[in-house]
C-alpha cells in the first residue's frame, strides 16, 4: 500500500481514472501540511509513504512494538526533514517532529535507509529495532532520550545530545513493547555485549567474532559521557577480533570534547561546603585535594581552577591508556596486512581524533610516568590528560 501525503496534484484523480489497474491501493491524503500525527499502519504493511509536505508532523509510527511484527514489504521513506544550511534551507523540516517509530520494517530501501531527521531539533525518540537502517541522522543539540538502533547501522554521530544520557546494555530486541520506552542509546549486537570491568584486550577474549556493521562513529560535545567511551572500546575489541590478513575492517572514529572524567569545575558562584572535597591539578597531571581555608583558594576558585568530583561518574572505567594506545598502534600498522584500521572521518589519517579531557585512574595499577604523558600531548594536543599515579 503506498500513501502519499503531499498536496493532491490536479491530474490525481484523472490519472487515476485512466491508468490501468494498480496492483496496490494508492491513498491520497489531502492537506498534509496539516497532519501532526501519522499512526496505525503498521497492519496496513506499506511499502511507500511520502510525507515531505507534512511540515506539522510531531509523530511518526509506521511499525510495531508488539513481539513477532514484521513488515518484509520494501519500504520506501520519503521524509525531506535534512538540517537547514546557508546554502540549502529546508522548507519542509518537521521542526515540530518528536516521535518517530520504525519497528519492524524489515526491508526498507537503501536510498530511505540512512535516516535523516536532523531538521527534527525537538525529537525526544526513535526507535527502529528488527529493521535493515544503516543509520539516523539527528539535529545537534536535538533532546532525544530513546534511540534505539538495529545490528545493521553503520554510522552513529551525536552532537551536544545531552539527553541521550546512558547506553542500554541489557538485549531488548526479544521483549521490544515491553522495554519500548526505556531510555537510552541501543544498538543491538553492541550495547548490549558491553562489560565496564573488562579491557579491549579482555573483551576480545570473550567476545564473539561475528561482523559489526557500525564502521562510523562520531560523537562531540561530551554526549552519552563515559558511555562513549564504553561504546568506542567495545567497537575496537570487536574491529580488532574480527581482523584476518584477508579481512580488515575498519573503524572511522572523531570524538570531539569528550569529558571521561569524573573531575569538574567548580562552579564559581557555588557555596562552599565543609563536607565537599576540593581539588587542584598540580604540575604532575594529577588532580589533588586542596583546603577551602587555604589562603589560595579563593583566587583560585575565581580563576576556574578548582575542581569537584561527581560521585556520580565511575573514573575506575578507565584505568589505562590503553584506548589511546591502540589509535596510536594504528598510525604504525597503517598498511599492515593484519591490522585493524582505524582513522578520522574528516582527514581520513590514520590515527583517530580525540580532544577533551581523559582520566585514567590507575591507582591500583601501573605508574605512567610525566615522559609518556608528554608523548601523548604531543600526538593529541587537544586532548587533556590526568591520571591518579605517576
Amino acid at each position: 500500500m503506498q500513501y502519499i501525503l503531499p498536496v493532491v496534484p490536479e491530474n490525481v484523480l484523472a490519472g487515476y481514472k485512466t491508468s490501468v489497474p494498480f496492483t496496490q491501493q494508492l491513498v491520497y491524503i489531502p492537506g498534509a501540511n496539516y497532519l501532526s500525527k501519522v499512526s496505525g499502519l503498521d497492519m496496513k504493511y506499506i511499502d511507500e509513504i511520502q510525507l515531505q509536505s507534512s511540515i506539522r508532523l510531531t509523530e511518526l509510527v509506521l511499525g510495531n512494538d508488539d513481539d513477532g511484527y514484521y513488515n518484509e514489504n520494501s519500504v520506501t521513506l520519503s521524509l525531506a526533514d535534512s538540517a537547514d544550511t546557508t546554502e540549502s534551507p529546508n522548507e519542509n523540516a518537521k521542526t515540530l517532529l518528536k516521535k518517530v517509530v520504525l519497528t519492524g520494517l524489515k526491508n526498507i530501501k537503501a536510498d530511505s535507509a540512512n535516516i535523516d531527521i536532523s531538521g527534527s531539533a525537538k525529537i525526544e525518540e526513535f526507535r527502529a529495532l528488527n529493521t535493515n537502517i544503516t543509520g539516523c541522522k539527528v539535529a545537534i543539540g536535538a533532546p532525544i532520550s530513546i534511540m534505539h538502533l538495529p545490528s545493521t547501522v553503520t554510522t552513529l554521530a551525536l552532537n551536544t545530545n545531552y539527553n541521550l544520557i546512558n547506553i542500554i546494555t541489557e538485549k531488548i530486541s526479544d521483549n521490544v513493547a515491553e522495554n519500548a520506552e526505556v531510555k537510552g542509546l541501543y544498538i543491538d549486537g553492541l550495547t548490549n555485549i558491553i562489560d565496564r570491568s573488562k579491557t579491549i584486550t579482555e573483551l576480545i577474549d570473550v567476545i564473539s567474532a561475528e561482523n559489526l556493521a557500525l564502521s562510523t562513529i562520531e560523537i562531540k560535545n561530551d554526549s552519552l559521557g563515559y558511555d562513549s567511551y564504553q561504546i568506542v572500546k567495545t567497537a575496537l575489541a570487536r574491529k580488532i577480533k574480527k581482523t584476518t590478513p584477508t579481512n580488515k575492517p575498519g573503524l572511522a572514529l572523531r570524538l570531539e570534547n569528550v569529558q571521561w572524567t569524573p573531575f569538574e569545575l567548580l562552579d564559581t558562584a557555588a557555596v562552599i561546603d565543609g563536607t565537599i572535597t576540593y581539588y587542584e591539578l598540580n604540575d604532575h597531571y594529577q588532580y589533588v585535594e586542596i583546603d577551602p581555608s587555604d589562603e589560595t583558594f579563593i583566587n583560585k576558585r575565581k580563576n576556574s581552577l578548582i575542581f569537584i568530583k561527581n560521585a556520580d561518574k565511575d573514573g575506575s572505567q578507565i584505568p589505562s591508556m590503553e584506548i589511546i594506545d591502540k589509535f596510536v598502534q594504528s598510525k604504525k600498522d597503517a598498511g599492515s596486512e593484519d591490522a585493524p584500521q582505524f582513522h578520522d572521518t574528516v582527514y581520513n589519517t590514520n590515527m583517530p581524533y580525540v580532544s577533551g579531557e581523559i582520566y585514567v585512574d590507575n591507582t591500583n595499577g601501573t605508574e605512567i610516568s610525566e615522559v609518556e604523558i608528554q608523548t601523548y600531548n604531543v600526538l593529541y594536543p587537544s586532548l587533556d590528560i590526568r591520571v591518579a599515579k605517576v
